[in-house]
């Protein structure tokens, strides 16, 4: 069928409608007209591919990359950075409209921080399939092997390590990371298995299936960001739901009297309080807990930062942090569709949403990394 796309959603797919019909188009650029087909049909919306394009949007761009379109990896290589960025902010503001609730005017200013579009990862989970080693098609799990030249949103250092990779010591899934001082490591015995990041002068020692953060452009700017919302005083204690090895707490505990870590991978916190160490940093205590468990009366914090999974906070969590009544929360979530959903229960308990900044984490592809900070009113 014939189609005009008219719209950008969150998963990076183009939006148009045929006689009311709401149709998501991979890969698809608002302007577009399109010849596309139906592949997972709903009685209100469909999925669709392009068949062909009739009338290319003027947005329309060459990708950089010769395997966009078939490899899952990015979204938005066909269109220049700045509307990418354009329609990322779009898309927060409709999420915090709809699933948020929040009128325009309750919406503060988006400040957006960015920096290189491509070779920002200084880690990534591949995968394997055969001889090669790329990322799977989006919508199945088939591999889509890198090109020749690399794929472009890893780092030189990795795209050139990946091919000296052995094929027969490698499982379907492997992460790969290069260290501060450009060792490459990857995810078998015979590879060291702790990786050391420096950070805004924190030298963090992690675990190479341990989470941090992968732009290796924007990390410090991300922790200069949340000490800013913090602002945090000499005698104020915090909270830091989801620490892994302490990316937050230990940048932070420098401006406050006591920090308190929390997270459910025990191996995260290990690698926390040997960080805490490290960095002769002795105001901060880090416990392997789930955050549904953490008592809410038992420390008074005037700060609560939360960096979740993509699943977003557990209703026992947002109540817990409610139960807490800090004066500020710091939400860092890379799920902008349940951040706006969490915040529901924070806005509904007395609490407005303060500062707002999109960073780009994932240049390219549809994910949208968001840090806020809502305030007691």
């Amino acid at each position: 069928m014939k189609i005009s796309i008219t719209d950008t959603t969150f998963g990076g797919s183009g939006i148009g409608r045929v006689e009311g019909k709401v149709y998501f188009v991979d890969y698809s650029v608002p302007g577009d007209t399109l010849i596309i087909e139906s592949f997972k049909d709903r009685k209100s919306f469909s999925y669709a591919k392009i068949r062909e394009i009739v009338k290319p949007s003027e947005f329309r761009i060459e990708p950089s990359c010769p395997i966009f379109g078939i490899c899952g990896g990015c979204s938005y290589l066909n269109i220049e950075y700045d509307r990418e960025i354009e329609y990322k902010v779009n898309i927060l503001k409709e999420l915090l409209h709809r699933p948020g609730g929040l009128e325009e005017k309750d919406i503060p200013e988006v400040n957006v921080e960015k920096a290189e579009r491509s070779g920002y990862r200084s880690h990534s989970l591949i995968k394997s399939e055969g001889e090669g080693f790329g990322l799977y098609k989006k919508r199945t799990n088939d591999v889509v092997p890198f090109p020749g030249i690399g794929c472009g949103i890893l780092s030189p250092q990795l795209n050139k390590s990946i091919k000296n990779l052995d094929h027969k010591k490698i499982s379907r899934e492997t992460r790969i990371a290069i260290d501060r001082s450009g060792n490459f490591l990857y995810d078998k015995s015979d590879a060291p298995g702790e990786i050391d990041e420096y950070e805004c002068g924190i030298h963090y020692k992690r675990e190479l299936n341990g989470f941090f953060q992968a732009n290796r452009y924007l990390r410090s700017r991300m922790l200069d960001i949340v000490r800013e919302y913090s602002d945090l005083t000499s005698k104020d204690t915090f909270i830091d739901i989801g620490c892994g090895c302490g990316f937050f707490t230990l940048y932070l505990a420098p401006d406050a009297a006591m920090g308190y870590g929390f997270d459910v991978d025990r191996k995260g916190i290990e690698h926390a309080v040997k960080n805490g160490v490290l960095n002769s940093i002795e105001n901060v205590k880090f416990y392997t807990l789930s955050s549904s468990e953490i008592h809410p009366h038992k420390v008074k914090a005037e700060s609560v930062i939360v960096d979740p999974p993509r699943m977003g906070l557990t209703k026992k969590t947002r109540q817990t942090i409610n139960a807490m009544s800090p004066e500020k929360i710091i939400y860092v979530s890379c799920n902008p569709s349940t951040y706006s959903r969490d915040i529901r229960d924070f806005i509904c308990r007395g609490y407005k949403l303060d500062r707002l900044t999109m960073i780009d984490m994932f240049p390219g592809t549809h994910h949208i990394e968001i840090i806020t900070r809502l305030v007691k009113v």
